[in-house]
């Protein structure tokens, strides 16, 4: 009983460090989430059978079991609604999108037009530069609108089409007082 004690903690804590290490390999967000939950949700529930297991039976057991369904429960629903949820159209909507272009004249400017030219308010702007890339900037948006209607949906498509990357973060209602 002591070495499937031992097997289990030792699979249970490689699978949460895969979790936290592979999670880079996926290019969406929403893959990344997805990955890192189910990985560290059956890490924790093999590390804590381990424990269950090297325990002698007392109270400390059925504690541990209760965490194990307690975390099957919440994690995988909790990554779900965070991440996988997204909000119909309300009619009163924002979107928030990183963009990443290349430090050129003119950039910033082919990318702002079709947002423009489509009567879409930018309601914030912010600027970093990319981490990996030289001369490689993100831009952090936040527009009115959401990216499954026409306006928005047309002009992220010609923005996609000059940028290096654009992500939808999401679109959200706004909150009204």
């Amino acid at each position: 009983m002591e070495a499937l004690a031992s097997i289990s903690i030792v699979v249970g804590a490689m699978l949460a460090a895969i979790a936290a290490l592979g999670i880079n390999r996926f290019g969406d967000v929403l893959s990344r989430m997805h990955a890192a939950t189910k990985a560290t949700t059956l890490g924790l529930a093999l590390t804590l059978i381990g424990a269950a297991i090297a325990i002698p039976a007392t109270g400390a057991v059925v504690k541990l079991l209760l965490v194990i369904v307690f975390q099957f429960m919440t994690a995988p629903v909790g990554a779900h609604l965070i991440g996988r949820a997204s909000f119909p159209p309300s009619g009163h909507d924002r979107t928030s999108l990183p963009v990443f272009i290349r430090d050129q004249p003119g950039a910033l400017y082919r990318i702002l037009e079709p947002l423009a030219r489509r009567g879409i308010s930018m309601n914030r702007i912010e600027s970093r530069p990319a981490h990996g890339a030289l001369w490689q900037y993100a831009f952090f948006i936040e527009v009115s609108g959401h990216a499954g209607e026409a306006p928005l949906e047309d002009a992220l498509g010609e923005i996609d089409d000059f940028a290096g990357d654009v992500r939808v973060l999401g679109s959200y209602p706004v909150a009204v007082p």
